[in-house]
């Protein structure tokens, strides 16, 4: 019967005791040849896992081998067309530079005629210079009459420049004339149908988003009319307001408008349009308009 050695078989058979199975004589006979098979057992075990770790180098060897005889292959075609293109790069710059010497020479061919025509046309104006005196005057006139021409328009300049401020001190020197003579000014009566000159006191005024037919931006109501000690000009005293975007309530904060803005033409009157006109209320500590004034 031929059973295979498994590790179990082997483990089994080292652990045997053979003097339970034979007399006391044989038993020691059979257990050195046993031993004896064991060590043979194991000393073919070893030469046989050093014959495969050999095959297994063997076998690496040659895979390496292979690799190196691949790499060698693809570096002689790297190079065989490294060495083809060379050749045809070499070829294109030769064909290059006999194309370049051709251009070169028809460039030089074309710098002398060029430069005999400049020769020629020199010699035939310098052998022309009545020419010359000719433009230099016609250059001469030219510019004393443009110098004539902006004297004259630089006189007439400062002449009306002139007028105009005497024409503006006048107006202002003349106590009859400017927003504090007119009569929309506190103590006098506003014509019939005369523009104002200033914010009137009792009015409400309107600045627009696109004026005059947008949305209202900003109102101000003129509370009384004074004059700035300083410059002398008006100043509406009364209430600067902005319309609140949450509730569409008007917050109103005290602010006072110059003849300035009254000029800027960005404000209407909108008393008519209003049928209550809401006192002057008491100023909004922090709600002064963060966004400017029309």
């Amino acid at each position: 019967m031929n059973a295979p050695m498994t590790p179990g078989r082997e483990q089994e058979i080292r652990t045997l005791d053979l003097l339970e199975l034979m007399s006391d004589r044989v038993a020691p006979v059979i257990s050195g040849h046993l031993a004896a098979l064991l060590a043979e057992v194991d000393r073919l075990r070893a030469e046989s896992s050093q014959l495969s770790n050999d095959l297994t180098g063997a076998f690496l060897d040659r895979h390496e081998e292979e690799q190196e005889s691949a790499r060698l292959r693809l570096a002689l075609e790297s190079a065989r067309r490294g060495r083809r293109e060379l050749r045809a790069r070499v070829s294109r710059l030769e064909n290059s530079a006999a194309l370049a010497e051709e251009d070169y020479g028809r460039i030089v061919r074309g710098a002398c005629l060029v430069e005999s025509q400049l020769r020629a046309r020199i010699a035939e104006l310098e052998a022309r210079p009545s020419r010359a005196e000719v433009l230099r005057e016609a250059s001469e006139s030219v510019y004393s009459m443009t110098y004539s021409r902006y004297t004259e328009l630089a006189k007439d300049t400062l002449l009306q420049a002139s007028q105009m401020l005497a024409d503006n001190a006048t107006e202002a020197e003349d106590p009859h004339d400017g927003p504090l003579s007119h009569p929309s000014a506190p103590g006098g009566d506003l014509p019939k149908g005369a523009a104002p000159k200033f914010f009137e006191p009792g009015h409400t005024y309107a600045a627009r988003v696109g004026w005059p037919g947008g949305r209202e931006r900003f109102r101000f109501i003129c509370e009384r009319v004074a004059t700035d000690p300083e410059t002398g000009q008006m100043r509406a005293i009364g209430q600067h307001g902005r319309i609140r975007a949450a509730d569409g309530v008007w917050l109103w904060t005290p602010d006072p408008r110059t003849y300035d803005d009254w000029r800027g033409g960005a404000w209407t009157d909108i008393t008519d349009e209003l049928h209550d006109v809401p006192c002057a209320p008491d100023p909004v500590e922090g709600s002064h308009d963060e966004d400017g004034d029309a």
